[in-house]
């Protein structure tokens, strides 16, 4: 009797953390709506010039995108607590069990199904937040069908990639109770550099055509700023990118031989000549700095760190789950469920971990772009235009900064590029 009035006290350790996001998500939503403009005090006359003014379109676009993001948020954290709470999780796997004894099988029928229920649920603010929205504010104009296929390729790929995951986890809890945390460590590892290679190679293909830059007078700029970084072989791709969105961008994936530069046409298209360089150059930082290796061995941290959290925690976790919730142990079908409720939670409150790292290695980028190519004026001009062109605001209250943001705010990028110190 003491130990089912404890077990069912404990239920309520399991809505701390749900109940904790939605809070914090709605008091976001509030704050990103009301918050006043901010402004960034600069000294420098010539990089004051260059903050771009803050127009009613932007400031909308800017605060209703992360009041999006954050009712999102809201909605996948009572997704997964409806499915948990109402017994859901378990009846699928019993469904998908009954269907089959396979691990595989059994597994894909629950991912697939769980996934199709969700993505059903939220088509309707999916195309309210993911086309809409942006066609409204002129950020895109793809067509409603190119907007379905990309929906349908991203849920197929990620069923590609989560079912086999999934498989191999449920199998290594079966057959080693005991040390699965040890294997699944060593075989998260491989796996992860495996994804970072493979995903520009194999994965970002499916949304979009990627091929080498062409020839061209910015193509022979680019290879003389690469050699003089060192990197004389960096391999610069284009995305075309344009027949989705309006916006710019420019970034870094893969590892190894697939390492590469990729330009999106769209900055192509619309960024002159010398803060296309700068892009470039910036990006270029990241490749010479090796920030996507450096992700990787932080990522090597947290699979070492993985291994007592699941030898003393994770059975201690599904010995007191919520009678409701119907799932026994960590060996059950319906543990998929339960491990995307923990990545839900942590990866809630690890984001402003996360862009805190993540704002210091792009400074990093910036920094060692301008070293690279020494053009202040144009760094703060490339800064000035992606606010302009993505509608970014570029002084976002500190509290959102801080919470949200992978990159330093534009106007902070400015003020940076262009102090005395980053002149010398």
């Amino acid at each position: 009797m003491v130990a089912e009035f404890k077990a069912r006290k404990l239920d309520y350790l399991y809505w701390i953390l749900p109940a904790l996001i939605i809070l914090i998500s709605v008091f976001g939503i509030i704050y990103a709506l009301t918050a006043p403009p901010v402004s960034i005090p600069l000294d420098n006359i010539e990089a004051r010039k260059l903050i771009p003014i803050v127009t009613e379109k932007t400031m909308q676009h800017s605060r209703w995108s992360i009041a999006i993001g954050f009712l999102w948020t809201i909605i996948s954290t009572v997704l997964i607590l409806t499915f948990l709470q109402y017994g859901l999780a378990k009846r699928l796997s019993d469904f998908s069990e009954s269907k089959t004894s396979n691990l595989l099988l059994q597994v894909t029928l629950y991912s697939i199904i769980l996934s199709l229920v969700i993505e059903i649920i939220t088509l309707p603010l999916s195309y309210l937040t993911g086309f809409v929205f942006d066609h409204h504010f002129g950020l895109s104009s793809e067509p409603l069908s190119q907007w379905l296929l990309d929906t349908l390729k991203g849920f197929a790929l990620g069923s590609v990639v989560e079912i086999p995951l999934w498989t191999l986890l449920l199998f290594l809890v079966r057959k080693f109770p005991k040390g699965w945390p040890y294997i699944q460590a060593a075989t998260a590892l491989p796996i992860m550099l495996f994804m970072t290679f493979i995903s520009p190679i194999l994965f970002e293909p499916v949304f979009n055509k990627i091929q080498l830059m062409e020839a061209s007078p910015l193509r022979d700029d680019i290879k003389k700023l690469a050699a003089k970084a060192g990197l004389p072989n960096a391999p610069v791709f284009v995305s075309d990118k344009s027949k989705q969105t309006n916006t710019i961008n420019a970034y870094v994936t893969g590892i190894g031989l697939s390492e590469r530069i990729v330009i999106w046409d769209t900055t192509l298209k619309k960024m002159p000549k010398e803060q296309t360089l700068c892009v470039v150059a910036h990006e270029l930082g990241h490749y010479a700095l090796h920030h996507i290796l450096i992700g990787c061995g932080i990522g090597i941290l947290f699979i070492i760190w993985s291994i007592p959290v699941n030898l003393y925690f994770t059975p201690l976790f599904f010995k007191y789950l919520p009678e409701k919730w119907k799932i026994k142990k960590v060996q059950d079908l319906a543990a998929i469920t339960m491990f995307v409720y923990v990545s839900h939670c942590a990866g809630f409150f690890m984001e402003p971990f996360g862009n805190f790292y993540s704002r210091s290695i792009e400074k990093d980028a910036d920094m060692y772009g301008l070293k690279l190519h020494h053009d202040p004026i144009n760094f703060a001009r490339t800064y000035a235009f992606l606010s302009n062109e993505n509608l970014s605001d570029p002084c976002p209250p500190k509290l959102l900064e801080v919470w949200l943001f992978s990159h330093p705010p534009l106007a902070t990028r400015i003020k940076y590029v262009t102090e005395p110190d980053a002149k010398n």
